[in-house]
C-alpha cells in the first residue's frame, strides 16, 4: 500500500492507521498481510480520514508467489510472514 496525502496532519493520521495493519517499508509505503475483513476495515478507516478530492491511497494486492519474489536493494528489509500451522 502506498499513499500521497497533501496535508501533514492527515498524512500522520493515515500513517498511524496503517501502522496498525502492516509494516512501514518506506516513507509512504506499507507492506500489509490482510484478510478480506481486515482490508474492509482498513479501507473504511482510511476513507474516513482522507480528502477524497486531494489525497490518494493505492492498494496493490500481490499473490504469495509475487511476494516471495520481492527484491530489496539498499536499506530496509522485506517483511515476510512465517508459515503458521494450526494443530
Amino acid at each position: 500500500m502506498c499513499y500521497d496525502i497533501v496535508e501533514n496532519r492527515r498524512r500522520t493520521r493515515v500513517m498511524k492507521i496503517m501502522k496498525g495493519f502492516g509494516f512501514h517499508a518506506q516513507k509512504s509505503v506499507f507492506e500489509c498481510y490482510l484478510d478480506q475483513d481486515q482490508l474492509k476495515k482498513l479501507t473504511k478507516l482510511l476513507t474516513e480520514k482522507i480528502d477524497l478530492k486531494k489525497d490518494s491511497i493505492r492498494i496493490y494486492p500481490l499473490c504469495s508467489e509475487c511476494v516471495q519474489g520481492t527484491l530489496a536493494i539498499g536499506v530496509g528489509e522485506i517483511h515476510r510472514l512465517e508459515a503458521v500451522k494450526v494443530v
